[in-house]
Protein backbone atom coordinates (compact mmCIF):
# COMPACT_ATOMS: atom_id res chain seq x y z
CA UNK A 1 0.00 0.00 0.00
CA UNK A 2 1.47 3.38 -0.95
CA UNK A 3 1.96 6.19 1.55
CA UNK A 4 -0.96 8.28 0.25
CA UNK A 5 -3.44 5.38 0.56
CA UNK A 6 -2.11 4.47 3.99
CA UNK A 7 -2.53 8.06 5.21
CA UNK A 8 -6.09 8.18 3.86
CA UNK A 9 -6.96 4.89 5.57
CA UNK A 10 -5.47 6.09 8.87
CA UNK A 11 -7.44 9.33 8.76
CA UNK A 12 -10.66 7.47 8.01
CA UNK A 13 -10.11 5.08 10.91
CA UNK A 14 -9.35 7.99 13.24
CA UNK A 15 -12.52 9.78 12.20
CA UNK A 16 -14.60 6.64 12.59
CA UNK A 17 -13.27 5.97 16.08
CA UNK A 18 -14.05 9.53 17.19
CA UNK A 19 -17.53 9.47 15.64
CA UNK A 20 -18.30 6.32 17.60
CA UNK A 21 -18.52 8.46 20.77
CA UNK A 22 -21.53 10.29 19.40
CA UNK A 23 -23.14 8.16 16.75
CA UNK A 24 -23.55 4.77 18.42
CA UNK A 25 -26.78 4.84 20.38
CA UNK A 26 -26.98 8.63 20.69
CA UNK A 27 -27.98 9.90 17.26
CA UNK A 28 -31.02 11.46 18.90
CA UNK A 29 -29.79 12.06 22.43
CA UNK A 30 -32.23 13.22 25.07
CA UNK A 31 -29.59 15.45 26.63
CA UNK A 32 -27.63 17.66 24.24
CA UNK A 33 -26.88 21.31 23.45
CA UNK A 34 -24.75 23.39 21.08
CA UNK A 35 -23.08 26.81 21.36
CA UNK A 36 -21.32 28.70 18.55
CA UNK A 37 -19.54 32.08 18.57
CA UNK A 38 -19.26 34.22 15.44
CA UNK A 39 -16.03 36.02 16.35
CA UNK A 40 -13.92 36.15 13.18
CA UNK A 41 -14.97 39.67 12.17
CA UNK A 42 -13.90 42.86 13.94
CA UNK A 43 -17.24 44.64 13.80
CA UNK A 44 -19.57 42.00 15.29
CA UNK A 45 -19.43 39.40 18.05
CA UNK A 46 -22.56 37.27 18.47
CA UNK A 47 -23.26 33.91 20.12
CA UNK A 48 -25.97 31.34 19.43
CA UNK A 49 -27.06 28.43 21.63
CA UNK A 50 -29.49 25.50 21.28
CA UNK A 51 -30.99 23.83 24.35
CA UNK A 52 -31.81 20.25 23.36
CA UNK A 53 -33.69 18.01 25.75
CA UNK A 54 -36.92 16.06 26.15
CA UNK A 55 -38.80 19.07 27.54
CA UNK A 56 -38.00 22.77 28.13
CA UNK A 57 -36.76 22.43 31.77
CA UNK A 58 -39.03 25.26 33.00
CA UNK A 59 -36.78 28.17 31.94
CA UNK A 60 -37.14 31.59 33.53
CA UNK A 61 -35.45 34.79 32.39
CA UNK A 62 -33.93 36.82 35.21
CA UNK A 63 -32.22 40.18 35.53
CA UNK A 64 -29.51 40.00 38.16
CA UNK A 65 -28.43 43.36 39.68
CA UNK A 66 -25.12 44.69 40.88
CA UNK A 67 -24.33 44.62 44.58
CA UNK A 68 -25.86 41.23 45.42
CA UNK A 69 -23.91 39.18 47.96
CA UNK A 70 -23.80 35.51 47.04
CA UNK A 71 -22.42 32.36 48.62
CA UNK A 72 -21.53 29.86 45.91
CA UNK A 73 -21.63 26.55 47.77
CA UNK A 74 -23.07 24.64 50.70
CA UNK A 75 -19.49 23.66 51.58
CA UNK A 76 -17.95 25.26 54.66
CA UNK A 77 -15.18 26.67 52.45
CA UNK A 78 -17.64 28.28 50.06
CA UNK A 79 -16.60 31.07 47.72
CA UNK A 80 -18.53 34.27 48.39
CA UNK A 81 -18.68 37.48 46.37
CA UNK A 82 -20.67 40.62 45.67
CA UNK A 83 -21.79 41.11 42.08
CA UNK A 84 -19.98 43.92 40.25
CA UNK A 85 -21.96 43.67 37.02
CA UNK A 86 -25.60 43.26 36.16
CA UNK A 87 -26.64 40.43 33.89
CA UNK A 88 -29.51 38.72 32.11
CA UNK A 89 -29.61 34.97 32.71
CA UNK A 90 -31.71 31.92 31.90
CA UNK A 91 -32.43 29.83 35.01
CA UNK A 92 -33.88 26.32 34.74
CA UNK A 93 -35.98 24.69 37.45
CA UNK A 94 -35.25 27.72 39.66
CA UNK A 95 -31.95 26.17 40.76
CA UNK A 96 -29.45 26.21 37.88
CA UNK A 97 -28.23 29.16 35.79
CA UNK A 98 -27.85 27.69 32.33
CA UNK A 99 -26.35 30.75 30.65
CA UNK A 100 -26.46 34.51 30.23
CA UNK A 101 -24.73 37.77 29.33
CA UNK A 102 -23.57 40.64 31.52
CA UNK A 103 -23.58 44.38 30.93
CA UNK A 104 -19.90 44.32 29.86
CA UNK A 105 -20.53 41.99 26.94
CA UNK A 106 -19.28 38.77 28.56
CA UNK A 107 -21.40 35.67 27.97
CA UNK A 108 -21.25 32.17 29.46
CA UNK A 109 -23.08 28.91 28.75
CA UNK A 110 -23.25 25.56 30.60
CA UNK A 111 -24.03 22.38 28.67
CA UNK A 112 -24.21 18.64 29.32
CA UNK A 113 -20.80 16.98 29.36
CA UNK A 114 -19.83 13.76 31.15
CA UNK A 115 -20.31 12.00 34.46
CA UNK A 116 -16.59 11.50 34.91
CA UNK A 117 -15.16 13.09 38.07
CA UNK A 118 -16.61 16.62 37.91
CA UNK A 119 -14.97 18.19 40.94
CA UNK A 120 -11.51 19.71 40.69
CA UNK A 121 -9.26 17.79 43.05
CA UNK A 122 -5.90 19.40 42.26
CA UNK A 123 -6.77 22.94 43.41
CA UNK A 124 -7.02 24.05 47.01
CA UNK A 125 -9.21 27.11 47.14
CA UNK A 126 -12.72 28.32 47.92
CA UNK A 127 -15.47 26.00 46.67
CA UNK A 128 -17.89 26.98 43.90
CA UNK A 129 -20.86 24.69 43.19
CA UNK A 130 -21.98 24.02 39.62
CA UNK A 131 -25.30 25.87 39.87
CA UNK A 132 -23.33 29.07 40.60
CA UNK A 133 -20.59 28.69 37.99
CA UNK A 134 -22.28 30.94 35.42
CA UNK A 135 -23.38 33.48 38.05
CA UNK A 136 -19.88 33.91 39.43
CA UNK A 137 -18.41 34.33 35.97
CA UNK A 138 -20.93 36.97 34.90
CA UNK A 139 -21.12 38.74 38.28
CA UNK A 140 -17.43 39.45 38.65
CA UNK A 141 -15.66 39.50 35.27
CA UNK A 142 -15.45 41.61 32.11
CA UNK A 143 -13.25 39.41 29.91
CA UNK A 144 -12.47 35.79 29.16
CA UNK A 145 -8.88 36.30 30.29
CA UNK A 146 -10.06 37.47 33.72
CA UNK A 147 -12.19 34.35 34.06
CA UNK A 148 -9.32 32.05 33.10
CA UNK A 149 -6.95 33.71 35.57
CA UNK A 150 -9.53 33.48 38.34
CA UNK A 151 -10.75 29.90 37.93
CA UNK A 152 -7.25 28.51 38.40
CA UNK A 153 -7.60 29.50 42.09
CA UNK A 154 -11.08 28.05 42.71
CA UNK A 155 -12.23 24.52 43.51
CA UNK A 156 -15.17 24.09 41.13
CA UNK A 157 -17.47 21.39 42.47
CA UNK A 158 -20.23 19.61 40.58
CA UNK A 159 -23.39 19.15 42.64
CA UNK A 160 -26.29 16.89 41.68
CA UNK A 161 -29.83 18.24 42.05
CA UNK A 162 -32.91 15.99 41.92
CA UNK A 163 -34.24 17.64 38.78
CA UNK A 164 -33.51 17.04 35.14
CA UNK A 165 -31.21 19.56 33.56
CA UNK A 166 -29.33 20.81 36.66
CA UNK A 167 -27.11 17.76 36.96
CA UNK A 168 -23.43 17.64 37.83
CA UNK A 169 -22.51 16.99 34.21
CA UNK A 170 -21.59 20.33 32.67
CA UNK A 171 -18.87 22.16 30.79
CA UNK A 172 -18.73 25.88 30.02
CA UNK A 173 -18.20 28.12 27.00
CA UNK A 174 -17.34 31.78 27.60
CA UNK A 175 -17.01 34.66 25.13
CA UNK A 176 -16.35 38.40 25.29
CA UNK A 177 -16.79 41.40 23.01
CA UNK A 178 -13.12 41.36 21.90
CA UNK A 179 -13.73 37.98 20.27
CA UNK A 180 -11.82 36.02 22.89
CA UNK A 181 -13.32 32.69 23.88
CA UNK A 182 -12.69 29.58 25.94
CA UNK A 183 -14.14 26.18 26.74
CA UNK A 184 -13.78 24.94 30.31
CA UNK A 185 -13.98 21.24 31.16
CA UNK A 186 -13.58 19.29 34.36
CA UNK A 187 -12.51 15.79 33.39
CA UNK A 188 -11.34 13.08 35.79
CA UNK A 189 -11.00 15.72 38.49
CA UNK A 190 -8.76 18.07 36.52
CA UNK A 191 -9.50 21.50 35.06
CA UNK A 192 -8.95 21.65 31.29
CA UNK A 193 -9.08 25.08 29.66
CA UNK A 194 -9.06 25.59 25.89
CA UNK A 195 -8.42 29.32 25.47
CA UNK A 196 -8.31 31.33 22.27
CA UNK A 197 -10.47 32.63 19.45
CA UNK A 198 -10.42 29.29 17.63
CA UNK A 199 -12.32 27.58 20.46
CA UNK A 200 -15.66 28.98 19.37
CA UNK A 201 -17.88 25.87 19.13
CA UNK A 202 -19.03 23.61 21.98
CA UNK A 203 -21.40 20.66 21.88
CA UNK A 204 -21.22 17.72 24.33
CA UNK A 205 -19.05 14.73 25.24
CA UNK A 206 -16.36 13.66 24.24
CA UNK A 207 -13.70 16.17 25.28
CA UNK A 208 -13.01 19.14 23.02
CA UNK A 209 -9.67 17.82 21.81
CA UNK A 210 -11.51 14.80 20.33
CA UNK A 211 -13.95 17.07 18.51
CA UNK A 212 -11.06 19.05 17.06
CA UNK A 213 -9.35 15.87 15.83
CA UNK A 214 -12.57 14.81 14.11
CA UNK A 215 -13.01 18.22 12.51
CA UNK A 216 -9.45 18.23 11.14
CA UNK A 217 -9.96 14.93 9.29
CA UNK A 218 -13.51 15.67 8.13
CA UNK A 219 -14.49 16.81 4.64
CA UNK A 220 -16.54 19.93 4.10
CA UNK A 221 -17.99 18.25 1.03
CA UNK A 222 -19.30 15.31 3.04
CA UNK A 223 -20.49 16.63 6.39
CA UNK A 224 -22.04 14.16 8.88
CA UNK A 225 -25.78 14.75 9.21
CA UNK A 226 -26.64 12.84 12.39
CA UNK A 227 -27.32 14.56 15.72
CA UNK A 228 -24.35 13.21 17.65
CA UNK A 229 -22.13 15.68 19.47
CA UNK A 230 -19.11 15.25 17.19
CA UNK A 231 -21.23 15.53 14.06
CA UNK A 232 -22.89 18.71 15.31
CA UNK A 233 -19.47 20.15 16.15
CA UNK A 234 -18.18 19.47 12.63
CA UNK A 235 -21.25 20.99 10.97
CA UNK A 236 -21.20 24.09 13.18
CA UNK A 237 -17.47 24.65 12.70
CA UNK A 238 -17.74 24.32 8.93
CA UNK A 239 -20.79 26.56 8.70
CA UNK A 240 -19.17 29.15 10.95
CA UNK A 241 -16.04 29.24 8.80
CA UNK A 242 -18.08 29.63 5.62
CA UNK A 243 -20.25 32.56 6.71
CA UNK A 244 -19.65 35.86 4.83
CA UNK A 245 -18.84 39.08 6.67
CA UNK A 246 -22.02 40.56 8.17
CA UNK A 247 -22.81 44.14 7.22
CA UNK A 248 -24.48 44.90 10.57
CA UNK A 249 -25.14 43.45 14.02
CA UNK A 250 -28.65 42.58 12.92
CA UNK A 251 -27.33 40.62 9.98
CA UNK A 252 -24.80 38.88 12.23
CA UNK A 253 -27.64 37.75 14.50
CA UNK A 254 -29.44 36.38 11.47
CA UNK A 255 -26.32 34.52 10.39
CA UNK A 256 -25.70 32.97 13.81
CA UNK A 257 -29.34 31.95 14.02
CA UNK A 258 -28.97 30.17 10.67
CA UNK A 259 -25.81 28.41 11.87
CA UNK A 260 -27.27 27.06 15.12
CA UNK A 261 -30.33 25.83 13.26
CA UNK A 262 -28.02 23.49 11.35
CA UNK A 263 -27.50 21.62 14.65
CA UNK A 264 -31.06 21.82 15.96
CA UNK A 265 -33.26 18.82 16.79
CA UNK A 266 -36.63 18.68 15.04
CA UNK A 267 -39.44 18.32 17.58
CA UNK A 268 -41.17 14.99 17.92
CA UNK A 269 -38.08 12.83 17.49
CA UNK A 270 -38.60 9.49 19.27
CA UNK A 271 -36.54 8.85 22.38
CA UNK A 272 -33.99 6.06 21.74
CA UNK A 273 -34.57 2.83 23.68
CA UNK A 274 -31.36 3.33 25.64
CA UNK A 275 -32.62 6.69 26.91
CA UNK A 276 -36.03 5.46 28.08
CA UNK A 277 -35.00 4.84 31.69
CA UNK A 278 -33.45 8.29 31.79
CA UNK A 279 -36.71 9.81 30.51
CA UNK A 280 -38.87 7.87 32.97
CA UNK A 281 -36.66 8.87 35.88
CA UNK A 282 -36.62 12.57 35.18
CA UNK A 283 -39.94 13.27 33.49
CA UNK A 284 -41.51 13.57 36.95
CA UNK A 285 -39.81 16.95 37.32
CA UNK A 286 -41.56 18.51 34.34
CA UNK A 287 -44.05 20.95 35.83
CA UNK A 288 -46.23 20.68 32.72
CA UNK A 289 -46.52 17.10 31.49
CA UNK A 290 -47.86 18.26 28.14
CA UNK A 291 -44.39 19.66 27.43
CA UNK A 292 -42.89 16.15 27.28
CA UNK A 293 -42.98 15.94 23.50
CA UNK A 294 -39.86 13.96 22.65
CA UNK A 295 -36.26 15.06 22.11
CA UNK A 296 -36.05 18.51 20.54
CA UNK A 297 -34.35 21.89 20.56
CA UNK A 298 -36.86 23.42 22.96
CA UNK A 299 -35.30 26.86 23.13
CA UNK A 300 -32.55 28.91 21.55
CA UNK A 301 -30.71 32.04 22.59
CA UNK A 302 -28.64 34.70 20.86
CA UNK A 303 -26.22 37.10 22.59
CA UNK A 304 -24.99 40.32 21.02
CA UNK A 305 -21.76 41.17 22.84
CA UNK A 306 -20.96 44.48 21.13
CA UNK A 307 -24.42 45.92 21.76
CA UNK A 308 -25.31 43.99 24.91
CA UNK A 309 -28.61 42.28 24.25
CA UNK A 310 -30.01 38.82 24.92
CA UNK A 311 -32.53 37.01 22.74
CA UNK A 312 -34.66 34.02 23.74
CA UNK A 313 -36.76 31.91 21.39
CA UNK A 314 -39.13 29.14 22.44
CA UNK A 315 -39.92 26.28 20.09
CA UNK A 316 -43.53 27.39 20.48
CA UNK A 317 -42.83 30.95 19.35
CA UNK A 318 -42.40 32.48 15.93
CA UNK A 319 -39.80 35.07 16.91
CA UNK A 320 -37.16 35.85 19.53
CA UNK A 321 -37.82 37.85 22.68
CA UNK A 322 -35.23 40.62 23.01
CA UNK A 323 -33.89 41.90 26.32
CA UNK A 324 -31.84 45.03 25.72
CA UNK A 325 -29.26 45.40 28.49
CA UNK A 326 -28.65 49.03 27.51
CA UNK A 327 -32.21 49.80 28.58
CA UNK A 328 -31.75 48.31 32.04
CA UNK A 329 -30.75 50.91 34.62
CA UNK A 330 -28.36 48.83 36.70
CA UNK A 331 -27.51 51.90 38.78
CA UNK A 332 -31.03 51.89 40.19
CA UNK A 333 -31.78 48.17 40.11
CA UNK A 334 -31.50 46.58 43.57
CA UNK A 335 -33.67 43.46 43.26
CA UNK A 336 -33.65 40.37 41.09
CA UNK A 337 -36.35 40.54 38.42
CA UNK A 338 -37.89 37.58 36.63
CA UNK A 339 -40.06 36.72 33.66
CA UNK A 340 -42.02 33.47 33.82
CA UNK A 341 -43.87 31.49 31.18
CA UNK A 342 -41.30 32.45 28.56
CA UNK A 343 -42.03 29.34 26.50
CA UNK A 344 -45.41 30.85 25.64
CA UNK A 345 -44.74 34.59 25.28
CA UNK A 346 -44.99 35.99 21.77
CA UNK A 347 -42.51 38.54 20.46
CA UNK A 348 -42.79 41.74 22.47
CA UNK A 349 -40.93 44.97 21.73
CA UNK A 350 -41.32 46.04 25.37
CA UNK A 351 -40.16 42.83 27.00
CA UNK A 352 -37.96 44.67 29.52
CA UNK A 353 -41.06 46.27 31.02
CA UNK A 354 -42.88 43.06 31.91
CA UNK A 355 -40.27 41.59 34.26
CA UNK A 356 -41.45 41.51 37.89
CA UNK A 357 -39.47 41.84 41.13
CA UNK A 358 -38.55 38.57 42.81
CA UNK A 359 -38.23 38.46 46.57
CA UNK A 360 -34.85 37.11 47.58
CA UNK A 361 -32.03 36.00 45.32
CA UNK A 362 -32.13 34.00 42.07
CA UNK A 363 -32.84 30.60 43.65
CA UNK A 364 -35.29 31.72 46.33
CA UNK A 365 -38.21 30.06 44.49
CA UNK A 366 -36.59 26.63 44.35
CA UNK A 367 -38.56 23.92 46.14
CA UNK A 368 -36.74 20.71 47.03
Amino acid sequence: MNTKKLLKKTLNLTLASIFSFSILGTSISANACSTVFLNQFDSVKVVGRNMDFMYPCDPVLMISPRGIHRIGSSNKDALSWTSKYGSVITVVHDIFTSEGINEKGLSAHAQAFTNKEQTINNIKGPVLDSNYWINYILDTHETVQQVIDDLSKIKMRAVFFPVTYPTDSKHIAIEDKTGDSAVIEIYHGRLNIYHGKDFNVMTNYPTLDQHIKAFKVSSKNNLPLDSGAVSRFIRLKNNLNAVPKPRSSQEALGYINSIINSAAFVIGQPIPDEDQLFVEKYSQYASKKEELRGAATYWQTLSDLNNPAYYFKSISAENYLKIDLKKIDFEKLHNVKRLDNIMNIDSNNHINAIFTIQEGDIYSHYKK
